[in-house]
């Protein structure tokens, strides 16, 4: 599951909108790919993506076996992948248990499929508001992943994230631990795990990270920090074509002023998220507004 992917959810928690994980493209539909499996679309996946199961003996787990479940992972983690834009978290968290069965047989696979298998279903679990289960997966992902980059890098620590070669990982998976504290009102730790995206060279994940602080900030009656924090937010996401993050920074920076009772500036920048959203065609995250407004 890519960077991008990962980072959207914490746009749904911190601005209560629903996220679309429309980045995934040219993906099969799962029917699609479960028919050219040998299963039933309306039913059970194909046995092909379980063979790995039962069919190898411990003397075949290092040629052709090894390959055709790395196969079979691959496509179970597409399958998963497709699920999600479909918004069906329930086939998702499916789908990635499977993949993350098959990973567990064959050891030898590349630690990073398990780390995406972790980190989807962790997503997942969000997504069917299953907050216990997501926060013990992607605090697996996390660990992993930590694990991968102290290999690369001894005595790595999280001090240190910048420097990793997995430094976009596991600022996004902090980013998810973040919205999950968030979502359950647990201000000081989300704010912490928010934090960590301040150290990321992208400029988009950084502007990204201000607009969650910025509404902790608001959440927890800091009202001139959090205008402050979601003004640097725009301006930033701004700077690099982000309208996504820009209006949701706009939108929270009203909120945080009409808390302030700042009304008319409240009212200025609820109408320009109003405008941005038009034009990024989201009307249900514009309805939201003008249930403010209202």
């Amino acid at each position: 599951m890519s960077l991008s992917t990962l980072s959207i959810l914490a746009l749904a928690v911190v601005s209560g909108f629903d996220a679309s994980l429309s980045h995934i493209s040219n993906t099969p539909p799962i029917s699609w790919l479960v028919a050219e499996l040998g299963g039933d679309p309306q039913g059970d996946m194909p046995a092909s993506l379980f063979a790995a199961d039962e069919a190898e003996d411990d003397t075949a787990v290092n040629g052709t076996a090894v390959d055709s479940t790395e196969n079979d992972v691959g496509r179970l983690l597409e399958a998963a992948d497709e699920a999600m834009h479909l918004e069906d978290s329930e086939a998702a968290i499916a789908l990635y248990q499977r993949a993350l069965t098959l990973i567990e047989q064959a050891p030898s696979l590349d630690a990073n499929e398990k780390g995406e298998a972790l980190s989807g279903l962790g997503t997942a679990y969000f997504y069917s508001d299953q907050y216990d289960l997501a926060l013990e997966t992607l605090e697996q992902a996390l660990s992993l992943y930590q694990t991968l980059a102290t290999e690369e890098q001894p005595n790595f620590t999280l001090s240190q994230l910048a420097e990793s070669p997995y430094a976009s990982i596991l600022i996004d998976l902090l980013g998810q631990l973040g919205s999950i504290h968030h979502e359950r009102a647990n201000f000081a730790t989300a704010l912490t795990y928010y934090q960590w995206g301040l150290q990321s060279e992208d400029p988009e994940i950084r502007a990204f990270a201000l607009h969650d602080i910025g509404a902790v900030e608001t959440s927890i009656g800091q009202y001139e920090q959090a205008v402050v924090t979601l003004q640097q937010s725009v301006s930033l996401s701004q700077s690099v074509g982000d309208s996504l993050t820009e209006a949701s920074a706009v939108f929270t920076l009203g909120w945080a002023q009409e808390l302030q009772e700042n009304y008319g500036e409240a009212i200025a920048n609820y109408k320009k998220a109003i405008a941005l959203f038009d034009s990024l065609e989201e009307p249900d995250r514009q309805a939201r507004i003008f249930n403010n407004l209202g």
